[in-house]
C-alpha cells in the first residue's frame, strides 16, 4: 500500500472520529496524524487537540481520552489500515493552549 493510500485512510479516520466525537458530545477541537518520514518506520502519531486544559483533564478523568484512542484504532482497522501501522500507533492528548505556548 502506498503512502498516499495510507494518508487517505488516515484522513477518513480523522473525519469519522470527529463525527463520532460530535455525536457523543465530546469537545474535540482537531486531530493531527503524523506518518514517519523514514521508509520502514511503522510508527504513527495521533494527536488529539482539545481547546482547554480543563477540558482535557475532565476527559482524561472520565475515560473519554481512552475511548477516543480505542475508537480511532477500531476505525483504522475497519478502514483496512495495514496491520504494521496499527501496531505502532502512539496517541497524544494535548490542548491548543499548550500548542500556542510552544
Amino acid at each position: 500500500m502506498s503512502r498516499i493510500q495510507h494518508l487517505k485512510i488516515l484522513d477518513r479516520a480523522r473525519e469519522q472520529i470527529h463525527a463520532w466525537a460530535g455525536e457523543e458530545g465530546i469537545d474535540l477541537h482537531r486531530t493531527e496524524v503524523m506518518l514517519p518520514f523514514a521508509e520502514g518506520d511503522v510508527s504513527l502519531g495521533v494527536w488529539f487537540f482539545f481547546k482547554s486544559r480543563q477540558t482535557l483533564v475532565a476527559h482524561d478523568r472520565s475515560g473519554v481520552t481512552r475511548g477516543l484512542a480505542e475508537r480511532f484504532l477500531a476505525t483504522l482497522h475497519q478502514l483496512e489500515c495495514p496491520p504494521a501501522l496499527l501496531s505502532g500507533v502512539n496517541f497524544r492528548f494535548v490542548t491548543d493552549e499548550a500548542a500556542e505556548e510552544d
